[in-house]
């Protein structure tokens, strides 16, 4: 069985192993189709850390991140950072 794809990215010539050729990879560069994956030859440990960093990445650069810094006078007088500074903002229902 076939579940999994191996794209190239030909700019940096860096191959990966997906579960599928999202717009995302293709605007990454990874443009060309190498071949079917059999399930037995995915490292499924490797594939979940991927999407993992994928994932905090993505919510890491999105404009609709539920997670907001705040900045205190003291941080910035002493330059220090506390504990408490992160904090999830809630969502906002409609």
């Amino acid at each position: 069985m076939y579940d999994y794809v191996e794209i190239y990215n030909a700019t940096t010539g860096e191959s990966i192993i997906t579960e599928e050729h999202s717009d995302e990879l293709f605007n990454e560069g990874f443009t060309k189709l190498v071949r079917y994956v059999p399930n037995h030859e995915v490292d499924i440990f490797k594939l979940d850390a991927q999407r993992e960093e994928t994932t905090l990445r993505r919510m890491d650069e999105s404009a609709s991140d539920p997670i907001m810094k705040l900045k205190s006078s003291f941080d910035e007088r002493y330059n220090t950072h506390d504990g408490e500074s992160y904090h999830y903002k809630p969502m906002e229902i409609y």
